[in-house]
């Protein structure tokens, strides 16, 4: 008796120990995945460029979205450990797109692993779970880890955004300096400056953490209404 009692307790601490993970992979999952495809939305690129000025500094339009097209496809595929060869950019700037390729590569792989994270979790819980005496007792977990992780998501991610809109430029420093860049402070005058501003950034910033919210709240009222369905039961 003693012996299934303690069995018990260890299922039930691994339990709750899957769930906290998984509650706590949640921001990272939507906010890389929302990144994900931020980082690789070309006809937004046509959009913004427009929006910030990014046509007008002397170039054609068409070098501009060449040199978009080929930057997002070197950040996407490139595997070698070499700098682009964009001429629009001085030496230093495409050094310093090598490190951003880098480290976005190493983010991706990261989303992945958070994917997996989070399909692996749920399949343990799901085994956990599913010779217990109350019927549907996975999804009553499956319904809190969705409604607490979504609104850790929110808080966490709602706190990043309103520092973002309060203070970008400090922000977008600490951020470069939180991973360890190099060079990345160029001259208002570098080509690189001129086609991707500080606007740019702001914008796709804001568009990533917001899409990263939206699915924040989205899972968290979805968690929230499996419960109270539970509850009515």
């Amino acid at each position: 008796m003693k012996k299934n009692n303690r069995t018990n307790k260890n299922k039930d601490y691994i339990i709750y120990a899957v769930v906290i993970i998984l509650i706590l992979n949640i921001p990272v999952l939507l906010l890389l995945n929302s990144f994900r495809f931020a980082a690789f939305d070309l006809n937004w690129y046509e959009q913004e460029f427009a929006k910030v000025g990014s046509y007008e500094f002397g170039y054609p339009k068409e070098t501009i979205d060449r040199t978009a097209r080929y930057l997002v496809d070197y950040l996407k595929y490139d595997d070698s450990n070499d700098p682009p060869k964009i001429e629009l950019f001085e030496n230093e700037e495409n050094v310093h797109l090598l490190e951003v390729k880098t480290i976005m590569q190493k983010a991706f792989l990261l989303a992945d692993l958070t994917l997996f994270i989070f399909i692996a979790g749920n399949l343990l819980l799901y085994l956990f779970l599913r010779n217990s005496d109350e019927s549907y007792e996975y999804f009553k977990y499956l319904a809190r880890m969705l409604r607490y992780g979504g609104i850790f998501t929110i808080v966490l991610i709602g706190s990043i955004l309103l520092l973002l809109m309060l203070d970008f430029s400090s922000t977008f420093t600490v951020f470069h300096k939180i991973l360890a860049f190099g060079q990345w402070q160029f001259p208002y005058t570098s080509n690189m400056i001129r086609m991707f501003p500080g606007e740019f950034f702001y914008d796709i910033g804001t568009r990533i953490f917001l899409w990263t919210m939206i699915g924040a709240i989205l899972i968290a009222t979805i968690g929230w209404i499996v419960l109270r369905r539970f509850k009515q039961k």
